[in-house]
């Protein structure tokens, strides 16, 4: 079985409207509604929680065809992936795909946002950003 947790976070947005996380805590979130707005929000928040770890069905597979071409480009540009970095690969493509309407944040790809390494280091974050930038590349 599956294990997970839903957590509450206070965050403050800066004048650029960057994130700072001030803490996070292990207390129940508060999920009543008194607002339409209020009860999208927390319906697609929980939605999304249950999608990523499994809990609701939906199609999970990576497309082949689409996958190998992403890997002949990563390849093209970049070398071959090991075998163990292809399984990482297809399997960041799977979290990918469940991340339902959350933002990736690491790793960062966009260029001039907040530079997350310092916060997280990860050693195949230079790999993963490579791989999520082959989708706006043409040819």
């Amino acid at each position: 079985g599956r294990v997970f947790e839903l957590l509450a976070m206070d965050v403050l947005l800066d004048r650029q409207m960057r994130p700072w996380l001030l803490k996070i805590t292990d207390t129940v979130p508060n999920l009543q509604a008194d607002t339409n707005l209020k009860f999208a929000m927390k319906e697609q928040m929980v939605l999304d929680m249950f999608r990523m770890v499994g809990a609701v069905q939906q199609q999970q597979h990576t497309d082949e065809v689409v996958f190998g071409k992403k890997i002949a480009a990563m390849t093209a540009r970049w070398g071959l992936p090991s075998h163990s970095n292809i399984q990482m690969l297809k399997e960041f493509e799977m979290e990918l795909q469940m991340r339902g309407s959350y933002t990736l944040l690491q790793p960062s790809v966009q260029e001039g946002e907040v530079n997350w390494k310092r916060y997280f280091t990860r050693p195949n974050d230079l790999m993963l950003r490579r791989w999520i930038e082959l989708d706006s590349w043409s040819g």
